[in-house]
């Protein structure tokens, strides 16, 4: 699955939340992302919609060093290492490689 790119994702008023007040978002496709930033302008995270396409928001911080995920730097396709596991109802996991969702 390709990642897509929506601004809306990162827009916490789109979202509805489960009784366990999980965030989801109805009416993306699946693996929509947005990326978020600090407020020097550095990429912070990348906040998506499940590749399983359930709805359930997933963020995946981006840091330097040990306190996040490996990003290849390519805003458009990119690669976090190591694999994204999705703490929603439907437990996707699996990895972002080239701008592409794929399953474990």
């Amino acid at each position: 699955m390709n990642i897509t790119f929506d601004p809306r994702v990162f827009d916490i008023t789109s979202y509805t939340y489960d009784d366990q007040n999980r965030p989801f978002l109805k009416g993306f496709p699946a693996g929509t992302a947005h990326w978020s930033k600090r407020v020097d302008g550095t990429i912070h995270a990348l906040h998506f919609t499940c590749p399983c396409g359930c709805g359930a928001c997933g963020a995946t911080p981006v840091y330097a060093g040990s306190n996040g995920w490996c990003w290849n730097g390519d805003l458009e396709k990119p690669t976090l290492t190591p694999s994204i596991k999705m703490l929603s109802p439907c437990g996707w996991h699996g990895y972002l490689t080239d701008g592409v969702f794929k399953r474990c």
